[in-house]
């Protein structure tokens, strides 16, 4: 079969997904472990209820936003051998360094982290570099250049700003999305006891029927959970559901 090559191939992607649908497809652990969550820039703003508002978008402001969109597409890179690759733009010095201590610090704070946290924050630490590259081409297309000078110290503050805050975001959403994962979870098991001891069960026969439950104690803390969500009640050590 005959294979196709594309260099330097990027592909970006926005859009929007019910917090809901995230939790279960998005935010889970194995996309957590493999990184795939980490490469996903997002965001969870509280919910609201949308209103009326005459409030528009200024005129002036739509048309800066397209003339900077335009000058950002026209943006050449560099011909070598009749082809068109992209530029390569460094950081200057100054930015160099606090790129290098961010880089630091955030390694520092990942040796403390648990497991899942520490791969959240390692795979989104070089978004603060691309981030940073972002800035710094905007700021200079908009003074007139042809953008091709070294990330500047104050775009790569930005970037390592808005890396860390996407970090937060991230971190927030995953653990919802746990807290979603284990709900379902639990009512999983109280729909099977239910269903198959209806007059009650023990912590020793839910770990010995019931995958996930490595321990006794694990098992006795889930039926306490059941037991605290309303799904049953305690009669001495056996649970019975409702």
């Amino acid at each position: 079969s005959s294979r196709i090559f594309i260099p330097s191939t990027a592909v970006s992607v926005c859009g929007g997904i019910q917090p809901a649908v995230a939790s279960k497809t998005l935010y889970t652990p194995a996309y957590i472990q493999n990184g795939l969550a980490a490469r996903i820039l997002s965001a969870r703003p509280p919910s609201k209820v949308v209103r009326w508002t005459d409030n528009e978008v200024a005129i002036d402001t739509n048309q800066t936003m397209y003339t900077l969109a335009g000058k950002l597409w026209d943006l050449r890179g560099i011909e070598v051998s009749g082809v068109e690759q992209s530029i390569q733009l460094s950081f200057d010095e100054a930015a160099r360094a606090e790129f290098i201590q961010y880089y630091e610090q955030s390694a520092d704070a990942a040796e403390q982290m648990e497991p899942d946290q520490r791969n959240l924050s390692l795979k989104l630490r070089p978004a603060a570099a691309r981030l940073a590259l972002v800035v710094s081409v905007v700021q200079q297309v908009v003074v007139g250049t042809d953008a091709k000078g070294p990330v500047d110290l104050a775009s790569t503050r930005v970037g390592i700003q808005l890396a860390q805050w996407f970090l937060s975001e991230l971190e927030r959403n995953y653990l919802a999305g746990m807290c979603d994962h284990q709900a379902d979870t639990l009512q999983a098991h109280a729909m099977w006891i239910k269903e198959k001891h209806p007059a009650g069960i023990d912590a020793r026969k839910l770990q010995q029927y019931r995958r996930g439950l490595e321990s006794a104690d694990k098992a006795r803390l889930t039926l306490q959970q059941l037991s605290e969500q309303g799904y049953g009640r305690f009669d001495g050590a056996k649970y019975i559901p409702n």
